[in-house]
């Protein structure tokens, strides 16, 4: 894939601010009222490995083949929102779950009456200051840890953001818990796991980052592909352009999807050379191409 340069990053920043700058701001209003403190620093990892569950249209092959090998025994599992559900449906309990989208409440990825709410302060949970304020009020409500984080863009919209979040001189002279803008919430997980929790090794689940022409749009056929604002289903919407996946397949992508793919794989190149991670995509699917990819079964070794 091309590299990107910094006005092509640059531009989509300014089209992401453009779209979502009102909702943005009313969800910080709504968010502050859960926030008391910036406290990434009191998060621990269990060991050196991490496996992220993102919410493409294999995760239902991917978890099932995770829980048959095993690996959330032997690994830490972050998950991101859409995918919470289909994760605990699973019995597999999470680390955390990471949220960042202004428009998706908790209760499209939970069934709230349902839910054990004694799990909220097993599983921490990361969410943007621009994020739904359902999925904060929510986890405080129920004695959830909570750890917000702030988006750094490419025009700097973070500076409102923390300003707002650090106006109360009594609290001291706080540093924002801030986040290199990843594009969407799988991208975030990532960040979050390489650059605060620092994983050694962090595996990739689930980053289809397309979908097939008779295939899911999602990691699940029940969850809701409806376009909020077109009223369409994506799969006719965000079916922009036709690529060839990891197995020399067609599939087809939006130019959203294909930017957040390409920004990763950027990303993961970065990080690996900085930080000395192996980040392992084990997706088996989809356009996310980096050097390290494997198979669910032979992920163990690989790891």
């Amino acid at each position: 894939m091309q590299i990107m340069n910094k006005q092509e990053t640059i531009n989509q920043s300014n089209r992401t601010f453009n779209k979502w700058k009102g909702i943005w701001s009313d969800n910080v209003d709504e968010n502050l009222k859960s926030f008391s403190k910036f406290t990434i620093d009191e998060e621990k990892r269990n060991g050196d490995s991490v496996i992220i569950l993102a919410y493409g249209p294999s995760f239902t092959r991917n978890i099932d083949k995770i829980k048959e090998l095993k690996l959330h025994h032997k690994h830490d599992i972050i998950c991101v929102d859409k995918a919470l559900k289909g994760v605990l449906k699973n019995k597999i309990i999470p680390r955390a779950v990471v949220s960042s989208d202004a428009r998706i409440k908790i209760s499209e990825c939970l069934n709230i009456d349902e839910f054990d709410v004694s799990l909220v302060k097993r599983i921490s949970l990361f969410v943007c200051v621009t994020s739904h304020p359902s999925w904060a009020k929510f986890w405080k409500e129920n004695g959830g840890t909570i750890h917000f984080y702030i988006n750094k863009d490419a025009i700097g919209t973070q500076r409102e953001y923390r300003d707002r979040f650090n106006y109360d001189p009594e609290k001291g002279d706080q540093k924002a818990f801030s986040l290199p803008a990843a594009v969407n919430v799988a991208n975030t997980a990532y960040t979050i796991c390489v650059l605060k929790l620092q994983y050694k090794v962090i595996m990739l689940a689930a980053f289809d980052y397309s979908f097939k022409y008779w295939g899911n749009y999602y990691g699940e056929e029940c969850y809701n592909d409806k376009h909020r604002d077109l009223k369409a289903s994506k799969k006719n919407v965000d079916n922009q352009i036709h690529v060839i996946d990891v197995n020399n397949n067609i599939v087809q992508t939006s130019h959203s999807m294909l930017f957040s793919a390409r920004w990763l794989i950027n990303f993961v190149s970065a990080v690996s050379q900085q930080q000395q991670v192996k980040t392992i995509n084990i997706t088996g699917e989809g356009i996310l191409f980096l050097p390290h990819q494997a198979r669910l079964r032979e992920v163990s070794n690989a790891a």
